[in-house]
């Protein structure tokens, strides 16, 4: 079934022949309908431009805002925009206009499903990819984007985000695709040669006067021109043709007679001139840049069988491990010269054919087949989904039935677990520390710490158990401290309540600061017991926050702690009926525990 897709460029359609017009060319081929973007920029404007403004400017006069139909399955948008393309303010205005017209276009021409494939992911075309809904999205990486001009390593940000909200991914490099690699997501999918536009046959002997070494493509930052003019120099006798756009300053190559320059070569020309070359060359600086490129070139050297001689990229030298004989790579100036004239030397019919065949692998029809049959496979897949929505549904169905009886059974063993056994019991029990009472010199009462709330009547049962323990002759004075300021202090009914049943009011003592933890409670009561030269003391408090605070205690070791118990106990029948209240008091004094651990309050 035929296609829809919509191709954002990194080049112009008439800029030098690369994957985005190859993918474009032969999807159109195939019956499939492409409207092509041209570059929208992933830097800002230099003064260098100046002839792809004016080329767009024409374009754009010459179209309807912008578009041009070429035939029935291929048409190009050449956008107007400001060009600054990390600048928030032109970004709203730049997409309002290209977002719009590209809406527009989708809507007259019936573009429904359309398969994005995006070369360029600058904040633009992801603001594309939030306003149009497309069938899939495709992130095609062709080189290191990030390395280029000026502002333009702020792109690897957005390719991230792109490369995330893509449905797949495809890289020219083996270090591109590890860069960015997500699994399942991304895949490895080279440059080919278009073999209809590299057919003719090479003679391998031919008399003329001068041999001819070769270059195509564009003469740009990554061109080395050092090493070309020492290869035109150490073959004096040979012409150095370079074929293709010139984007730098090559006055010193205009200096040395034996290079000749010519101009861009519509691609499926190029190989009327390269027949005539003895040898191609790639030279290319070695940088992070180039260690991510694979050349189109080189599979279009070797589809006519010439021999090639490369810098040392990366990605080729990986290459030539496993195919040693097929071209050769220049380590510097030296090896590179020395290179040409060992393949020169050892050409033959033999190397021609095998450099065919080798190109021939590596075809662009091989790689549009992949590339078509990965697209095929992710909408498949879809397909498949949907198709099997019922089964899907019931499935959906049984894990929502297994999950919901799984919860239920959960929740009763739990409750069960604590409202009708003695688990909990036990662990509130673990709580309850209490020492055989001994005489001392003085009670220090707790009015209500361990409680679920501070209001609460907890205070009243800590009174009565004093006025036992003093009735019993156990100590002499009490201390008493409250956990929280209260409107009517807890401290002041307790005094109230056991001066009346016989407790002196000289011997009581009343905690006047109201620390909002046991630890700083305690702390400001062993203050107050060293000042009365106090060693050894009663502790009274609630029964479950007795464990916590003799804990706490025990960090002020100069002074014995005998915590003692209430007298009216019934703890012990509450075995299987524990109270939700006291419940909910057992998992806030452990935590506390925890939290006290954690703080170092407890050693």
């Amino acid at each position: 079934m035929n296609k829809n897709y919509i191709i954002v460029s990194s080049l112009d359609w008439n800029a030098n022949w690369q994957i985005p017009h190859e993918l474009t060319k032969t999807l159109v081929k195939n019956k499939d309908r492409v409207l092509y973007i041209e570059n929208t920029g992933v830097r800002s404007v230099m003064f260098s431009d100046w002839k792809r403004i004016y080329y767009r400017i024409e374009n754009f006069l010459k179209s309807a805002k912008g578009f041009k139909r070429e035939n029935d399955e291929f048409s190009i948008f050449s956008p107007i925009l400001v060009p600054f393309p990390y600048s928030k303010t032109i970004l709203h205005i730049n997409k309002y206009f290209y977002i719009k017209d590209i809406k527009k276009w989708i809507e007259v021409n019936k573009f429904n499903q359309t398969i994005l494939v995006c070369f360029l992911p600058t904040p633009l075309n992801l603001e594309l990819i939030k306003n149009i809904k497309f069938k899939k999205i495709i992130y095609y990486c062709l080189d290191n984007l990030s390395s280029g001009y000026n502002d333009s390593n702020k792109i690897s940000q957005y390719e991230k985000i792109f490369i995330k909200k893509s449905n797949l991914s495809f890289f020219t490099s083996r270090k591109l695709k590890e860069k960015n690699f997500i699994k399942n997501k991304s895949l490895l999918l080279p440059a080919g040669v278009n073999f209809n536009d590299f057919k003719k046959k090479r003679k391998f002997k031919r008399s003329k006067s001068k041999k001819i070494i070769g270059y195509i493509g564009a003469v740009s930052k990554v061109f080395d021109q050092d090493l070309v003019i020492g290869i035109a120099k150490f073959f004096k006798n040979y012409e150095i043709h370079i074929i293709g756009p010139i984007f730098v300053d090559i006055s010193k190559l205009l200096n040395v007679e034996n290079i000749k320059f010519f101009n861009q070569i519509q691609h499926n020309k190029l190989q009327d001139q390269m027949v005539n070359f003895d040898l191609g060359i790639i030279p290319y600086y070695i940088n992070k840049y180039t260690d991510c490129v694979y050349p189109c070139k080189l599979n279009e050297y070797l589809a006519l069988g010439l021999p090639v001689v490369s810098t040392n990229i990366f990605e080729l030298r990986n290459k030539m491990v496993k195919d040693t004989n097929i071209f050769s790579i220049g380590k510097n100036k030296k090896d590179f010269c020395e290179k040409i004239l060992f393949e020169l030397k050892n050409d033959n019919n033999k190397k021609i054919k095998n450099r065919i065949l080798y190109a021939k692998k590596n075809s662009w029809e091989q790689r549009f087949k992949y590339f078509n049959s990965s697209i095929n496979a992710i909408i498949n897949k879809d397909n498949e989904i949907t198709n099997k929505w019922i089964d899907i549904f019931i499935e959906q169905a049984n894990i929502f039935k297994k999950n919901f009886y799984q919860t239920v059974f959960a929740a009763a063993f739990l409750y069960l677990l604590i409202f009708n056994s003695s688990i909990v019991w036990h662990a509130g029990n673990y709580l309850r520390y209490f020492d055989e009472p001994q005489k001392s010199q003085t009670l220090v009462l707790f009015s209500g710490d361990g409680q679920d709330s501070y209001i609460n009547n907890s205070y009243q049962q800590r009174a009565l158990d004093a006025i036992y323990y003093y009735k019993k002759g156990f100590f002499k004075n009490i201390y008493i401290s409250s956990g929280r300021e209260q409107t009517i202090p807890e401290t002041q009914l307790i005094e109230a309540f056991i001066i009346n049943s016989g407790i002196p009011k000289d011997l009581i003592f009343i905690q006047k600061k109201y620390p909002d933890t046991t630890k700083k409670n305690i702390e400001n009561v062993y203050q107050e017991l060293k000042k009365k030269k106090i060693n050894k003391i009663l502790f009274l408090t609630s029964p479950f926050h007795s464990r916590r605070a003799n804990l706490i205690w025990k960090k002020y070791n100069d002074i014995e702690v005998l915590s003692v118990k209430p007298i009216n106990d019934n703890y012990h029948t509450k075995k299987f009926s524990m109270k939700f209240k006291d419940i909910k008091i057992i998992g806030y004094e452990y935590l506390s525990i925890l939290y006290n651990l954690f703080k170092g309050n407890i050693s």
